[in-house]
C-alpha cells in the first residue's frame, strides 16, 4: 500500500531564483512553518543533499525534536527530505516551476500518519497555512 500524502500549492509573486534559495535555506523554515520553533543545523553541510538538521516542533501543546536530512535538490526545481520523529517518517518535497507572474510552489508531505483522516485534514491546513505565509514573506 502506498504512503498517504497531502499535496498543497500556490502561486507566488516573486522570482523562481529567491523563492528557491528561501525554502532551501532550512534555517527559514520557522519563518513560514507556524508549527517550527527552531531548526539547528546538525552537518557541516549547510546547503544541499547531506544537510541534516534538527526541527524542533510544536503541536497541540506537546514538543517533539524531528531529525532530518535533505535527500534530493535539483536547483531551481525541486527540494525533498526525510524527516523522522517518535511517531514515525515524513517525506518532505517542494516542487517549484515558473509561473506567469513568478513562481508556483508544490509542496507535499508523505506520511502513514495521514491513514488518520483527521491527522491529514489538520496537516493540510497546516500546509496551507504555511505556503501562505511563504508567499506573505515572497511578495514583500
Amino acid at each position: 500500500m502506498a504512503t498517504p500524502e497531502i499535496m498543497v500549492e500556490t502561486e507566488i509573486r516573486a522570482p523562481l531564483e529567491k523563492v528557491f534559495a528561501f525554502v532551501c535555506d532550512v534555517d527559514t523554515h520557522p519563518l513560514y512553518a507556524q508549527f517550527v520553533e527552531s531548526v539547528k543545523i546538525t552537518s557541516p553541510v549547510r546547503c544541499g543533499v547531506g544537510v541534516t538538521f534538527v526541527q524542533r516542533q510544536r503541536r497541540d501543546g506537546s514538543v517533539a525534536e524531528i531529525n532530518s536530512e535533505i535527500t534530493e535538490v535539483i536547483p531551481l526545481r525541486k527540494i525533498v527530505w526525510l524527516s523522522r520523529g517518535q511517531i514515525g517518517e515524513a517525506l518532505v518535497s517542494y516542487v517549484f516551476e515558473p509561473a506567469l507572474q513568478g513562481t508556483k510552489v508544490i509542496h507535499s508531505v508523505a506520511t502513514s500518519l495521514y491513514e488518520d483522516p483527521q491527522q491529514r485534514r489538520k496537516s493540510i491546513e497546516e500546509n496551507e497555512q504555511e505556503l501562505a505565509t511563504l508567499k506573505r514573506l515572497m511578495e514583500r
